[in-house]
């Protein structure tokens, strides 16, 4: 049943169903422990050509070169979340620990604009939406925002959780929002009144992510209780389940949907070798494609490169990135990255490239080229203070 619920909810590419069933049952938040470390496991043994298996093929690692234009930091603390405005592509919007919001000039280092300071606590994620001109924002201090984008002005406040705010979707008309919490709760949110219209509480559902699935009514989300839901929005009051994948044995922490909105996939949680895979999953069947490995802990941010079609960039704790071909499952890539922390990734709109966001406030850009080698072609900020791999994994 839950995979012709799914189909009715894809309907750009299926004909329609309406979905009044197949929701978990509503409960109070609960407890639940957010990273129990997996035991520790011996490194394998490269296997050239193996994929969908626990270790894949590790592609020759890209060379580190001292060829980066290095710029003045503008952050002092870690930055979290990355976005992009598509009208000017040469502004990188970029926030985190300090709760600001800035417009980076990111070829040259400088800051163009700093927003009025409106949330009070770290910001966990931020999406532009190019048709109505604003900005999305999720927040530590347990509120979802939304500000104009010429003028920096917060229009609306969205309060609704009981804690922290960790995932972030917008439809893509821009006229509803999904929020998630580590509250176990999932909630819509009309943009234009900023009120909620349906919300879903979930036992130990601690959501990790969320995306809205492209030209669909459906957000695909993942939880520390080890499953990766998806959601249908059409839902008047309570926000109906379509299908989840589950089976997971790490906590899927990312995710990223392909421009088709076909296949998820996700980044999990790991510990000195143990998990810290990826996988790709067929989002109609609920299926898992592949598991791709070589990330030695947890991989905190993922998402599809911009010009590669199939093609995934992930950072990892481990202090490195990562290329992934998610149509065979194999790897194209490593780049080890100094600086600290890997925090967030985000596909360069422009060209074919990425930018990493750092805790401690660097922000690098990673120019990728035709045959899948990597190099650090910018930095903003002091790469020269590391810290230890691996840790808090």
């Amino acid at each position: 049943l839950g995979y012709f619920n799914l189909l009715g909810c894809l309907g750009w590419k299926f004909m329609g169903c309406k979905n009044t069933k197949g929701a978990e049952t509503p409960s109070a938040g609960s407890e639940f422990s957010s990273l129990d470390q997996p035991k520790q496991a011996a490194k394998p043994d490269a296997k050239p050509g193996v994929t969908n298996s626990r270790y894949a093929a590790q592609a020759e690692t890209s060379k580190v070169t001292n060829t980066a234009a290095v710029f003045p930091s503008v952050f002092t603390e870690g930055v979290f979340a990355l976005c992009f405005d598509p009208a000017d592509v040469t502004k990188l919007i970029a926030t985190g620990e300090e709760a600001l919001i800035k417009d980076v000039e990111w070829k040259t280092g400088k800051v163009r604009r700093t927003l009025p300071k409106s949330h009070t606590k770290d910001i966990t994620r931020i999406q532009f939406c190019p048709k109505n001109n604003f900005i999305a924002t999720a927040s530590r201090d347990k509120s979802v925002k939304i500000f104009d984008a010429p003028n920096g002005a917060c229009t609306a406040t969205m309060s609704a959780h009981s804690v922290m705010v960790s995932g972030l979707a917008v439809s893509p008309d821009e006229t509803q929002l999904m929020s998630g919490s580590r509250d176990n709760s999932v909630r819509l949110w009309d943009i234009n009144t900023a009120k909620q219209t349906a919300f879903n509480i979930t036992a130990r559902n601690i959501v990790q992510d969320m995306k809205w699935i492209p030209e669909t009514s459906t957000v695909v989300q993942s939880g520390e209780d080890l499953h990766v839901r998806v959601w249908d929005t059409r839902a008047t009051t309570s926000i109906s389940l379509v299908t989840h994948m589950k089976g997971l044995d790490y906590i899927p922490r990312c995710l990223d949907v392909s421009n088709d909105g076909l296949y998820v996939t996700t980044g999990h949680n790991g510990f000195s070798g143990a998990g810290s895979m990826l996988r790709v999953w067929d989002i109609r069947k609920g299926e898992m494609l592949h598991e791709m490995s070589g990330h030695t802990f947890t991989v905190g941010s993922l998402c599809y490169l911009n010009g590669k079609p199939n093609t995934v960039v992930s950072v990892s704790h481990d202090n490195s990135a990562r290329l992934w071909d998610t149509s065979t499952g194999t790897s194209l890539g490593i780049l080890p990255m100094p600086g600290g922390r890997l925090s967030v990734v985000e596909s360069c709109i422009s060209e074919t490239g990425f930018f990493v966001g750092f805790a401690g406030g660097l922000i690098s850009f990673v120019r990728v080229d035709e045959n899948n080698g990597m190099h650090i072609a910018i930095e903003i900020g002091d790469s020269s203070v590391e810290s230890e791999v691996g840790e808090g994994a």
